[in-house]
């Protein structure tokens, strides 16, 4: 269940708020709390710690392109939009969008708690796109703050149940093999996939596998995927940071049909049809 500020709590970061501390330019306070302060705006809205309803842990953990948590709505899984910001921008942009024509309570789902603010803005690379900003009603205390761009530009191109975490790297020293891994975990944090590349300088090659889970976590089958002739291999972690936010549409795509039960795989793997998500 949703959990608000109340109004006591509102009525205390007011207050707080007021102290010269928060508003002065390129100084973002270090929160710990619900209710800590991050920063003031030039136009006064306040940014709180919060948590994971509502202020900044609320807005990085649904909306920003680093976050790995997966979000269940109705029964079904939420696709919420992603930004590319950091939070030291979140106050910048969220100013540009609050002016008073671009109040927009005819929108807004529950005009009772809230004001609701949308408005476009362009960035450095010139591409603009459209923000929505939601404050606690008639104060600057922030709620929320995310892209409202139809088209999602920053979210993964497949909406998959499961949620992909960080990478994994080793190397073998004597034979030079980098070995990467990348995990696909349920609403439970089970692993259900799991991303497997072997590089292989020896030979310029690339090796793409897929691992695949039962319900328990307790792993089934490997199946091979492609292998990619690489030219130059780089370190193990700047390609484990390449991997994570690498477009992985292809595998994706996979990874949903197997779900769905729609994956056709080699005839070597025959024998694993019968797999079922669900079990």
């Amino acid at each position: 269940m949703e959990e608000l500020l109340t109004a006591n709590e509102i009525a205390a970061v007011l207050k707080e708020a007021g102290k010269p501390e928060y508003s002065e330019d390129n100084l973002f306070n270090f929160t710990f709390k619900k209710l800590d302060i991050f920063k003031v705006s030039a136009k006064g809205l306040i940014f709180i710690h919060g948590d994971d309803h509502t202020g900044m842990e609320h807005i990085r953990d649904r909306h920003s392109i680093v976050s790995r948590k997966l979000y269940e709505k109705d029964g079904t899984f939420d696709n919420p939009t992603k930004f590319n910001l950091a939070p030291i921008e979140y106050p910048f942009v969220a100013d540009a969008i609050f002016i008073e024509g671009n109040l927009n309570n005819d929108k807004n789902k529950r005009p009772e708690l809230f004001d609701c603010y949308t408005g476009d803005f362009k960035h450095r690379d010139e591409r603009i796109f459209r923000y929505t900003l939601i404050l606690y009603k008639a104060t600057n205390v922030v709620h929320t703050f995310f892209l409202s761009s139809a088209a999602k530009p920053f979210n993964k191109k497949v909406k998959l149940p499961v949620r992909q975490g960080w990478s994994g790297g080793q190397w073998d020293v004597m034979s030079g093999l980098q070995t990467f891994s990348l995990n696909y975990l349920d609403l439970n944090d089970i692993i259900r996939f799991t991303l497997v590349l072997r590089c292989i300088p020896a030979i310029n090659k690339e090796r793409w596998y897929l691992t695949v889970n039962d319900s328990c976590g307790k792993a089934i089958f490997t199946h091979y995927l492609k292998e990619v002739h690489v030219e130059n291999f780089i370190d193990t972690p700047i390609r484990m940071g390449i991997l994570d936010f690498q477009d992985l549409s292809e595998v994706d795509k996979k990874i949903k049909n197997i779900i769905k039960g729609k994956y056709e795989f080699e005839k070597g793997f025959n024998n694993f049809c019968y797999y079922n998500y669900l079990n």
